[in-house]
């Protein structure tokens, strides 16, 4: 809590600093909303917040922007991947949060740009996975700076180079858990990136670029464990514009998505809990090299449709696995493939006579197709939802005030560990929201699980492991509640 206040401290003086400097450099207000406060929650949780944006262009050439963000309420615990070590179900932890943003951009020539993106948040959270039952507190202080230089070439040519640094300190402090003592986890990232478009016609571009990186995880307690793994991402894609509005879009390349934070502190207690500490080699991040389609259509009216198929490979994703001691732990399932296809459509109603009334629909439909580490069977990615879609609609009922109806539908999704099956079944759920929009702010309160709020979950326990296929019991359960949000957001 002293970082947190000297914290908050600093960002006041920094809203001094800059509200000094705006009369002197900066020429003119926001003239959109930015989030002034915020309330929300789930079966009586709730959370307060507010952000402060200056910004305007102090010469020609350079442009600056500060933003203040202020939080402050309970929240409920998220879900989490590995349930056996989540939370008590409904804990409710009280957490905090400062954070101060600043962005800067220079024109130096008509062809090169040079941008600059830094800031710096301390939040008190909960942190995920500690152990059953626990009531842990984790202080999240994350310091990032991202730098992109651009360079317009002649004939169509422009060159981009990006550079990305990330640090973040977790320091958990688990009182009601295991008398294991305090756990610090440090994250850091470096990344690089360069990319070149080229635009051909003025109707087909060609873009190509990669990123590089690297991080690095380190976890203390009693014991210290450490992982790095390094990251290169190509991608090039193809991107044509056949008619006025519309765009087809063709990309291929590597997408990895960093290893999972609580899969590690998981996998770090389990070889701490073994008297055995140092490098965790058993987790990978998910890396998949991924083949996608894209159109993207403009409609009449401020329509638009959005239609992408996805095909990708798996090189690694992370599933709860049995290791040679009997433990169950987080670890890397190598191959298998995925497809996926997501649609999207918006559809002003004006033009068949009923102003002030829109349609918006979407949804996504997934395949994917793995060994299963226990069985050796092939079988969906755990926790993978066949397809899920929604429905909404809109009213503008006077300029300032409009309300809306949104009904969402997903498939059953399994889950696994080596003894267990967790299913959820299909959910159906309505929700609807109402928003007052006056010039000085906007008021919005949304209600999501009017009807089908509920979830039933079917928990099927084996006899050893899933591969001895004898079922011990199976439980019901059910789960979930109306979630209400209150949002005000005024300009500044």
């Amino acid at each position: 809590m002293r970082r947190l206040t000297a914290l908050t401290s600093a960002c006041l003086f920094a809203i001094a600093i800059v509200s000094s400097a705006r009369a002197q450099v900066l020429t003119a207000a926001p003239t959109t909303p930015s989030a002034a406060t915020l309330v929300q929650g789930r079966l009586g949780a709730s959370t307060i917040g507010g952000g402060w944006t200056l910004n305007g262009p102090a010469r020609d050439d350079i442009q600056f922007n500060a933003h203040i963000d202020l939080q402050a309420g309970d929240a409920i615990d998220p879900s989490v991947s590995w349930p056996g070590f989540a939370p008590a179900e409904g804990q409710q932890t009280p957490w905090r949060k400062v954070g101060l943003e600043v962005d800067a951009a220079w024109m130096a020539t008509p062809r090169a740009h040079l941008a600059l993106d830094a800031g710096h948040s301390l939040e008190i959270q909960s942190v995920l996975p500690i152990g059953e039952g626990s009531t842990a507190q984790n202080d999240h202080n994350e310091t990032f700076a991202n730098l992109k230089a651009g360079l317009d070439v002649d004939h169509g040519l422009r060159v981009d180079l990006t550079g990305r640094v990330r640090q973040v300190d977790d320091a958990i402090d688990d009182a009601s858990g295991p008398a294991e003592g305090p756990m610090q986890l440090r994250t850091d990232e470096t990344t690089a990136g360069g990319a070149l478009h080229w635009a051909a016609s003025k109707r087909l571009s060609f873009d190509a670029g990669a990123d590089l990186g690297y991080t690095d995880l380190t976890w203390r307690n009693q014991a210290q464990a450490r992982q790095g793994y390094t990251s290169a991402d190509p991608k090039i894609d193809a991107t044509l514009t056949p008619w006025s509005g519309g765009k087809w879009v063709l990309s291929y390349g590597r997408a990895v998505t960093p290893v999972d934070l609580g899969a590690f502190v998981t996998v770090a207690q389990s070889l701490q809990r073994a008297g055995d500490s140092g490098m965790v080699t058993d987790l990978a991040p998910n890396r998949e090299w991924r083949t996608q389609a894209q159109l993207i259509q403009a409609l009449p009216g401020a329509g638009a449709l959005n239609l992408s198929l996805t095909q990708a490979r798996l090189e690694s994703v992370t599933e709860l696995t049995r290791n040679v001691a009997g433990v169950d732990l987080p670890g890397a399932v190598i191959g298998g493939e995925r497809q996926q296809v997501d649609v999207s459509l918006a559809v002003p109603l004006s033009l068949v006579g009923l102003n002030g009334l829109s349609v918006e629909t979407g949804g996504a439909v997934r395949r994917s197709d793995i060994v299963d580490p226990v069985t050796g069977t092939a079988r969906r990615l755990s926790g993978e939802a066949p397809y899920d879609a929604h429905i909404a609609v809109k009213q503008d009922l006077t300029k300032s005030l409009r309300w809306g109806l949104q009904a969402n539908a997903q498939a059953a999704q399994v889950s696994y560990t080596p003894e267990e099956t967790s299913t959820a079944a299909q959910a159906q759920s309505l929700g609807m929201f109402v928003e007052y929009r006056p010039p000085a702010f906007a008021l919005r309160l949304q209600v999501d699980g009017l009807a089908g709020a509920d979830r039933e979950y079917y928990d099927t326990y084996y006899d050893g492991t899933r591969a001895s296929g004898r079922v011990v019991r199976t439980d019901q359960r059910t789960d979930g509640g109306p979630a209400f949000s209150l949002v005000l957001k005024k300009a500044l």
